[in-house]
């Protein structure tokens, strides 16, 4: 399932000047790191979570395109200069977090190596509590070309909808992908032995802003004052009833698959955590 990738550091050049103008910054006392599956919500958690200013930014820094853009200006060429810089120039009132996929961590280095650079102190493990709609989510997004409700108008993804067709061997194939990530991610976690809080897509598409960021923000120990506005982050589902009906005939034509996939999870899901 895993192929080998290039680094994403391959063709840049470490500069000593700008790695020293940013060793003069401080180290955050707070580090915690957002592992997800993708299509599980957190880009809404991101924005939910940057608009106070006392979580971090905890954006998709170790995806290849955001790497590829910032590793230059920090002047970093190898993951552990990299993460040194981030921490440095990227927290906010001491405060440093991140979302990254398995996958997007393995393609930099090993977990252990990965995690002992980055020396979180805690843990967010985002699932997907329906994969069999994660997947037709994911291949929505490539027959659409739209990934995040905020990122495009209405009239655009109305006419993103004419795309999204049933395509029962893309999702089967996304969904094997979803899975195989997942099991990567939840064995991470387990192994890191941090303090871990696990949430679902569900979870926060179900509940108010307010809930998910005073749940969160008590976990990281950092709880909101009170009083403290709630950011308004115009975050909508793209869901709807036509990937509801894909993902209910993907279901009735592979009960085989499903029963395995439910098996398999059933303890990560039971584990979640309460918001």
């Amino acid at each position: 399932m895993l192929k080998r990738f290039r680094s994403p550091f391959h063709g840049l050049t470490a500069n000593s000047a700008l790695l020293a103008e940013g060793r003069d910054l401080r180290l955050p006392h707070l580090t915690y790191l957002i592992v997800f599956v993708p299509r599980s919500s957190s880009t809404r958690l991101t924005h939910l979570l940057r608009a106070p200013g006392q979580y971090g930014d905890p954006e998709e820094w170790f995806s290849t395109e955001i790497l590829r853009a910032h590793a230059p200006v920090f002047g970093a060429a190898c993951t552990r200069d990299y993460i040194d810089q981030l921490c440095r120039r990227c927290n906010q009132a001491g405060v440093f977090g991140a979302e990254v996929t398995w996958l997007q961590m393995r393609r930099l280095c090993r977990e252990t190596t990965f995690l002992a650079t980055l020396k979180p102190q805690k843990l967010i493990w985002l699932i997907r509590q329906d994969i069999v709609a994660q997947a037709v989510s994911a291949v929505r997004m490539v027959q659409t070309g739209i990934s995040q409700s905020i990122l495009v108008d209405r009239q655009t993804r109305t006419e993103g909808k004419d795309r999204h067709h049933c395509d029962a061997a893309a999702i089967r194939h996304r969904l094997r992908m979803l899975s195989f990530e997942e099991d990567r991610g939840e064995a991470m976690v387990a192994r890191a032995n941090l303090p871990l809080l696990r949430l679902s897509y569900e979870q926060l598409v179900g509940a108010a802003d307010s809930l998910v960021l005073t749940r969160i923000s008590g976990f990281l120990g950092r709880p909101q004052p009170d009083g403290s506005p709630v950011p308004d982050i115009g975050h909508e589902r793209l869901s709807g009833a036509r990937s509801l009906e894909f993902a209910e005939r993907f279901r009735r034509e592979y009960p085989r698959m499903m029963a395995k996939l439910d098996r398999k999870r059933a303890a990560r899901l039971s584990a979640l955590d309460r918001l």
